[in-house]
């Protein structure tokens, strides 16, 4: 699980360089939390605003 693990996590932080919060979501969708979390945490998500920010900007435009 470690390797499917830092595998799902590489994905999730380029989803969310790109902004993609849908392949984000995809990304961690059927993950039990714990494992959720710590994919999250690997790849940055945790500690990054910055899709956050980029979905913020989508919804006020509209």
């Amino acid at each position: 699980m470690p390797d499917q693990i830092a595998l799902l996590a590489q994905q999730l932080n380029e989803a969310t360089r790109r902004g993609d919060l849908a392949g984000a979501y995809a990304t961690l969708k059927g993950l039990r939390i714990n494992d959720a979390a710590r994919v999250a945490s690997m790849g940055g998500v945790c500690g990054s605003d910055r899709a956050v920010n980029r979905s913020a900007v989508s919804i006020d435009k509209y």
